[in-house]
């Protein structure tokens, strides 16, 4: 918990202006702090005498997450970008259904994370995201 907000704006940072090549490594640290949330949420939720942590768990780091992508929003000073607060909660909604997904959803989140990137540099649409809401 004392590192995630940390490690979560530098993955965002790493997807919004470091290299491509980088990509899949800030993607997996990504998907890897939500899903261990998502995960210990799961767990505390077998105990319905201790809800209130979980709620607070996955509140957590949907405020790391939005966080971590607004600061790259207000970093920005790419005209082109197509990003917003809009797209970044609807990458954050989408991220979070994958991590309850499991583990088998880690190349569909990578996948959502570059995109995201991509949304972000203006090499892509924010109407892309559609296909992960999609059965």
């Amino acid at each position: 918990v004392q590192n995630g907000r940390a490690l979560t704006q530098l993955c965002f940072t790493g997807l919004a202006g470091g290299s491509q090549m980088l990509w899949p490594a800030y993607s997996d640290c990504l998907f890897a702090i939500v899903q261990a949330v998502v995960v210990n949420h799961s767990q505390e939720h077998l105990n319905p005498a201790d809800k209130s942590p979980a709620v607070l768990n996955e509140s957590l780091v949907q405020q790391w997450l939005h966080s971590g992508m607004v600061g790259t929003l207000s970093s920005s000073h790419d005209a082109t970008t197509t990003m917003n607060s809009e797209t970044c909660n609807q990458v954050i909604s989408i991220l979070l259904n994958l991590a309850h997904q499991g583990p088998k959803s880690r190349s569909k989140a990578k996948m959502l994370l570059t995109d995201f990137a991509k949304i972000k540099k203006g090499e892509m649409t924010a109407d892309s995201l559609v296909s992960y809401t999609l059965p």
